[in-house]
């Protein structure tokens, strides 16, 4: 059920990020259009209009919504809609807790795994336009002890490499899941990690090489790799959530997106 609700969620931020005014499948509902079928709800949400607005600007995207959580089978999420740089619409859907009926709200924070690549992504660009960072220049500029298994790749890894899962290595993944290791100890580690197939030889999708990439961020930006996705973030009231497993329940135990306190609701 968690893997459910982390792809819908997933889903739905690159849906409605990328077109708001999306056709909605099935329900015959356009985001942002007139409604021609209604569909039931699951639940009242909570919602948060921006500039104090009494109705959606987004049309019937409750039946949207709603019907995408009956064909994933999710119990509750979140939806957010930031346009023109502004946040015009917030809501919950649903139970964070099904057997308690805790709904979900505006401020409810999700595990979100691999989405927390795009900030590293981002917070790179960003570094590369200010020219601090080269996509093609060796890891090795940046990260003077970095070292990997394949002393080729060792001096050949560009921070373009780490990105695009063509280091050689495959997941090795029990290396991070539920350590104690810090960024800094898993990359003195990765010497010690076999590759299976030749550097830039083929695509291995790889987590320990975005690790990498958003340690060399930090190092690069002087600060963590937190703060700085949170500089490349927008708006900033979006960052609420831990940027490590510590804080996290071993029952939700998958990295969160960007810094401050962490809300309980």
């Amino acid at each position: 059920m968690r893997r459910r609700c982390l792809a819908v969620v997933g889903f739905l931020v690159a849906l409605l990020t990328a077109c708001v005014s999306v056709a909605a499948p099935r329900t015959g509902a356009r985001v942002g259009g007139a409604v021609t079928h209604a569909h039931p709800r699951l639940g009242a949400g909570t919602v948060n209009l921006a500039g104090g607005e009494k109705s959606s600007p987004l049309g019937d995207l409750d039946a949207f919504v709603d019907q995408i959580m009956k064909d994933w089978k999710v119990p509750g999420l979140a939806v957010a809609v930031i346009q023109d740089g502004k946040v015009i619409f917030t809501k919950g859907y649903g139970y964070r807790d099904v057997d308690k009926k805790l709904r979900v709200t505006p401020q409810t924070l999700f595990a979100i795994g691999s989405i927390t690549k795009s900030f590293t992504v981002t917070a790179m660009g960003m570094l590369v336009d200010d020219g601090k960072l080269d996509w093609d220049a060796p890891v090795r500029n940046y990260l003077p002890g970095f070292k990997l298994y394949d002393p080729v790749a060792s001096e050949r890894m560009t921070p373009r490499d780490l990105i695009t899962h063509r280091s050689g290595l495959p997941r090795h993944d029990l290396v991070w899941y539920s350590s104690n290791f810090t960024r800094a100890d898993m990359v003195r580690r990765l010497q010690y990690l076999e590759p299976s197939k030749d550097f830039r030889s083929a695509y291995q999708y790889n987590n320990l090489m975005f690790m990498t990439a958003g340690y060399l961020v930090g190092q690069v930006a002087g600060a963590t790799w937190g703060s700085s996705c949170a500089g490349a973030s927008s708006p900033r009231s979006l960052c609420r959530a831990p940027t490590s497993q510590s804080p996290i329940p071993r029952r939700a135990l998958i990295l969160r997106v960007l810094t401050r306190t962490p809300r309980t609701s």
